[in-house]
């Protein structure tokens, strides 16, 4: 599992996730959810990524922007059809959205 770094966290949000990189990887990697856990690249795009470390499923949060079918047709493009992409459905949205929780706890 690649856990995103904390500049894309910045980039995608807008603002400084709440846990750092090594905290969250750490965290997945305690419940045991993957074979293995990365934190993304600092260098290269996540197209190389897939190819480096042989990823075989993306799995999209529920609130993520790309569209299956787009990441699809781009994965295709790099001659990676064979990843998977799945879009995860939100856990508990009442009380585990994180916009829920900065009003309540951040």
């Amino acid at each position: 599992m690649v856990v995103a770094r904390n500049r894309s966290v910045q980039k995608v949000k807008g603002q400084t996730p709440k846990n750092d990189e090594k905290v969250r990887a750490r965290n997945v990697s305690r419940e045991n959810l993957a074979n293995k856990v990365i934190l993304g690249s600092k260098t290269h795009n996540y197209f190389q990524t897939l190819r480096t470390y042989q990823i075989d499923t993306i799995a999209l949060g529920y609130d993520q922007k790309p569209k299956i079918v787009d990441l699809k047709k781009a994965l295709k493009r790099h001659q990676l059809s064979q990843v998977t992409v799945v879009r995860l459905k939100p856990y508990n949205p009442g009380k585990f959205k994180s916009s829920l929780l900065k009003e309540n706890v951040w």
